[in-house]
């Protein structure tokens, strides 16, 4: 799941609220201008209980899971 798609049943002021940024920032986020603060991706994992992965959040820095790294 993407960040976009957990909006859709989540509010993105809430979110921001609890992450301690605006909703604007949340959105040039999701449009591509910004990437996701890491600071913020144990939040966001424990706010979504998972469900946004972090190398979906940040490709650049953390790879996808393999079977050797589950």
């Amino acid at each position: 799941m993407t960040l976009a798609d957990y909006l859709k049943t989540f509010n993105r002021k809430e979110l921001a609220k609890e992450l301690n940024v605006t909703s604007n920032f949340i959105t040039q986020i999701i449009n591509g201008y910004r990437k996701f603060p890491i600071k913020h991706i144990k939040k966001l994992q424990s706010l979504t209980n998972g469900q946004i992965p972090k190398h979906i959040l940040r490709p650049d820095i953390f790879d996808p899971p393999t079977e050797n790294n589950l």
